[in-house]
């Protein structure tokens, strides 16, 4: 067996093959083409695995090692880099790591999508992009309005038909007001956008096991129901609910010793595309559901709004593991004592 640590670059791969007496068998520069790899495995002549990182476009590397017929496992990049704490870091030295750390069996493994998943994810992710531009606008035009003495009280839509009809009559200096007709131009143009996306998204999901599930969680429509269950694939990846959680990054990150125990923000290293979806969801949740309603305005009094919709997200996120794990929907009741109970 002959085992690859593959330093993987825009136009070219610095590659480190060891065997099973950890002796070097070859290092150098590879153009990332299937010649140039099919040259290589011809001369070493026998069985190989190889390892790549997370990083830029990685599945096109990965796609086409397991093409040659190679088994390629997929590396978690930082986890790597706090295992390895090389302060002298370039290619020859990450690729030998990466070889060593594969034949010990060290490597921190990453789930590898399916090309065809990834596919899909890229639809779902530009719909993501685009909601999260159209945050941003909507976040400048509340500013502008505020900045100038003009507040949206009694309109629970700030941007459906009748509170646009009040902000575009809005009354408003020169230069205030031609910002404000961009921004408003260019919610009209994203809007478009993210319907074609969710046009898209309907048409590549039709058949998926969970979204059926997933959508009876108050606050998780078509769209974002089809957006959780592509970003989880498969929730047998994960040991508990605590863990989708995490995935997610709607947990606080924390650092311990002994009786002490501090948690700060919520962690970054996480699937970023998911959080978003969720939070999105929990916003529509709390304006749907008592019960969401309920944690959002306990936790918003003691720890402020953020933190009360992180953990309506967090919230759905688990309900979400359970929904799935069991397959069965969401329900949501009243207790015995008036009280709303998940189940």
């Amino acid at each position: 067996m002959y085992y690859l640590g593959i330093d993987c670059h825009k136009r070219f791969s610095y590659v480190t093959a060891l065997d099973d007496q950890n002796q070097v068998k070859f290092k150098g520069k590879l153009g990332n083409n299937e010649d140039d790899f099919k040259q290589l495995f011809a001369r070493l002549g026998g069985k190989c695995k190889a390892t790549i990182e997370t990083g830029y476009d990685w599945g096109i590397m990965y796609d086409m090692l397991q093409k040659l017929g190679i088994e390629v496992v997929l590396g978690h990049a930082q986890k790597i880099k706090l295992i390895t704490k090389n302060p002298l870091k370039n290619d020859k030295r990450d690729s030998m790591a990466l070889a060593q750390l594969l034949k010990a069996d060290l490597i921190p493994v990453v789930y590898a999508p399916t090309w065809e998943t990834r596919l899909k994810k890229s639809v779902v992710r530009e719909r993501m992009f685009y909601v999260k531009i159209r945050t941003m606008a909507k976040n400048k035009v509340h500013k502008l309005l505020y900045r100038n003495g003009i507040t949206l009280d009694g309109y629970s839509d700030a941007f459906g038909k009748a509170g646009r009809k009040y902000i575009e009559s809005a009354v408003l200096p020169g230069t205030e007001k031609q910002i404000l007709d961009s921004e408003l131009e260019m919610i009209d143009m994203v809007n478009s956008k993210v319907k074609l996306m969710e046009s898209s998204i309907k048409v590549e999901m039709k058949e998926n096991k969970y979204v059926d599930l997933i959508k009876t969680l108050p606050g998780l429509g078509e769209i974002l129901s089809r957006v959780i269950a592509l970003e989880i694939v498969d929730i047998s990846r994960f040991a508990n609910a605590k863990k989708l959680a995490s995935y997610s990054g709607v947990v606080p990150s924390e650092h311990s010793s002994s009786d002490n125990i501090y948690r700060g923000p919520i962690i970054k290293n996480c699937n970023t595309h998911l959080k978003q979806a969720l939070v999105e969801g929990a916003w529509a949740a709390i304006r749907a559901s008592a019960y969401f309603r309920c944690i959002y305005d306990n936790v918003k009094s003691r720890r402020g709004g953020n933190k009360a919709i992180v953990a309506v997200a967090r919230q759905m996120a688990e309900i979400i593991f359970h929904v799935l794990k069991e397959n069965r929907p969401y329900i949501e009741r009243y207790s015995v004592q008036n009280k709303m109970a998940a189940l």
